[in-house]
Order: C-alpha cells, then structure tokens, then sequence
C-alpha cells in the first residue's frame, strides 16, 4: 500500500500565470517540467489560505516581482490519512520568501446549522397534522418559559426596593421635542384585529426570505388556521406592555469573501 506523502518547500516555478504578478509575461514552457514532475509522481497541488504570493524579490515598486514559488504538495493517501491538513501562507519577515504554516489537526469550528423550512413540505399529505403536534408542543415550552420568567420578575421586584416607581416617572417625564400628534399616537397604540394581523401575514411574499428561525411566508400562509392564534396572542402581549423576546430581531449574517483565499476580515462582505 502506497505511504502518505507531502512535498512542500520552495520549488522556484510556478504552474500557471496568475501565480505571478509583475515583471515580464510568464512563458508556460518554462513551467512544464515542474507540471509534468508533479503529475508523474502522482501528487496534487494541495492550495492553501492567505496571500496568493510566497516571494517578492523586493525590488522598487516598477520592477518588483510577486510570485508563488512555494507550496505544498500531496499524494491521494496524505488526503485520506490527513484530511484536516491546511496550508496557510505567513507573512514575509526578514526573507524574500513567505513561510508556510501546516497543520494535519482540525482547526475548524463547527458552524451552526440554522434550521430552514422548505416550500415543497406543504405538499406532504400528513405536512399539516405534522406541524398541529409539533406547534402544541412548542407552546407548552414557551408557557413553562413564560411562568419561570414571571417568577424571576417577581423575585427581582422584591430585592430592588431603591428603584421606586416615583424615581422612574420622575426620569421618564423628561420634556422631550413632540414629533408624533395625538391622532398619530392613538394609532399607534390602537391594538390590531385578527383580520388586520391576518392581512399583514398575507402581505408576505411566500418566498419571503426566512428569519433564523428559518420559516417563510409560505410556512406562515400554509399553516395560518394552526398558528393564528398563538400568533395574535403574542401580538396583544406586546400591545398590552410586555417585551418581545430579544430573537424577534435576531438575523442570521452571512460573511462573503470578496476575493479567494481571503485572509482577514476586511475583505468579507456582510449579507444579512
């Protein structure tokens, strides 16, 4: 059976043009005895993470020549034996060459896994009776969340004495620019029906992008006769002065590399 291999070093060739920036064109027929040496001994270029050069000659600007001449390279069984094996080009210090940092451990975190509801579920025969059992299940939790939640506030109603209701009316009626009439308030503060919370919802696009909590417009509009009114109910709490849980605003954030193989944080795009 064939041993593990790994070649790395500097190899003073590259196998493609865009392994060199600056200087004169790259010709190809100076790489392909370094190609063909590389494919006769069976092994693979194994890529890497970080800047796409290993050596600069440090020249002035005009004449200055990036290239990556170093690299490491393996064979099938180094893959199979080593799966978790990075590459990651350091910066340069004190050499015109970049070391190489490799690692055979699992350096990577285990992202989490957000849940995503899918449209093709709602044509499921049992899909509805699926959600009905699940959905009371969940509603049980969130009344047992609630109960121990309003114990808590009670206990720590009790321990803050100081924090009297006069000290806080006095902060709260701070005079303040009026931006919103009396008409506009009323409004605000009118508490919304079944059928308007009804048609909100409805006013969704069914291919809505989901939330964390990974359910679409269509989960809301297949399934309304189940979750309709533990729905409204938490709209009338929030209408009557409770919090909303913190997650109602949460979002799942997406970080884009704008080029490959980035190498810090800045060249990530947010996608929310």
């Amino acid at each position: 059976m064939p041993s593990p291999w790994m070649v790395a070093g500097d190899f003073n060739s590259i196998v493609e043009p865009e392994e060199k920036k600056g200087g004169r064109i790259h010709s190809m027929s100076k790489s392909l005895p370094f190609i063909n040496c590389i494919v006769g001994s069976g092994l693979m270029d194994f890529g890497y993470c970080g800047n796409p050069f290993t050596w600069c000659n440090g020249w002035a600007y005009s004449k200055r020549i990036w290239a990556r001449l170093d690299r490491a390279l393996v064979n099938s069984e180094w893959l199979q034996n080593f799966p978790d094996t990075s590459v990651v080009h350091l910066v340069r210090n004190g050499s015109d060459h970049a070391p190489l940092l490799i690692s055979t451990a699992n350096n990577q975190w285990e992202p989490k896994k957000y849940f995503r509801f899918l449209d093709f579920w709602t044509e499921q025969e049992d899909f509805l009776k699926v959600v009905e059992q699940a959905w009371n299940t969940i509603g049980n939790i969130v009344d047992k969340i609630k109960e121990l939640q309003n114990r808590l506030a009670e206990h720590e109603d009790r321990c803050l004495n100081d924090n009297s209701e006069c000290n806080r009316m006095e902060y709260n009626n701070v005079r303040l620019p009026r931006v919103i009439g009396e008409d506009d308030n009323l409004t605000l503060e009118a508490i919304p029906t079944m059928n308007e919370v009804k048609q909100m919802v409805f006013s969704m696009s069914s291919s809505s992008s989901p939330g964390p909590d990974g359910l679409s417009g269509k989960f809301f509009h297949h399934c309304w006769d189940i979750i309709a009114k533990d729905l409204y109910d938490v709209i009338l709490d929030f209408f009557f002065g409770s919090e909303l849980p913190r997650s109602f605003t949460y979002t799942c954030l997406v970080l884009i590399p704008k080029i490959d193989n980035p190498n810090n944080t800045l060249i990530l795009g947010p996608l929310a």
